[in-house]
């Protein structure tokens, strides 16, 4: 009869749940993409995926810019205070009145779980939106 290490069946399982999770949220990805442009948008545009880290080089969130849209992802639970709310919501609004950009934000109690952009369609405001979502993620507590 064999044995069964209680602890590698252990990393197995959390291995293959993380695993899991990114094939999700890479198919959530993809259908956002479809929805945001059709097939058209998905076959002609790049997609670049890059990071939001801590000061400690913690991931914080994944950004998928696939113009003319861009997900912002949270990686971990991020407890958002109100105050850091409205600068987020004050970043986007202004950017909205500028730019046509329109945004949702979800949330999951009082947790930033991702930023949807449309209608990101030049690298400036990509870059400018990118780095004020990134500033106020840093000052976050944690």
């Amino acid at each position: 009869m064999m044995e069964i290490d209680v602890e590698d069946l252990k990393r197995f399982l959390e291995s293959k749940i993380a695993s899991l999770k990114k094939e999700v949220e890479v198919y959530e990805y993809l259908l956002s993409v479809i929805e945001a442009g059709g097939v058209q948008g998905l076959r002609s545009s790049k997609g670049t995926v890059e990071y939001i880290k801590s000061s400690k080089g913690e991931v914080l969130a994944e950004v998928f810019y696939t113009p003319p849209l861009v997900r912002v992802t949270i990686k971990r639970k991020l407890q958002i205070p109100q105050a850091y709310f409205n600068a987020l919501h004050r970043l986007l609004e202004s950017e909205k009145n500028l730019s046509k950009v329109e945004y949702e934000v979800s949330t999951e109690g009082d947790s930033l779980r991702e930023v949807v952009l449309k209608n990101i369609n030049d690298d400036l405001t990509y870059s400018k939106l990118k780095s004020g979502i990134a500033a106020i993620l840093e000052m976050l507590p944690r």
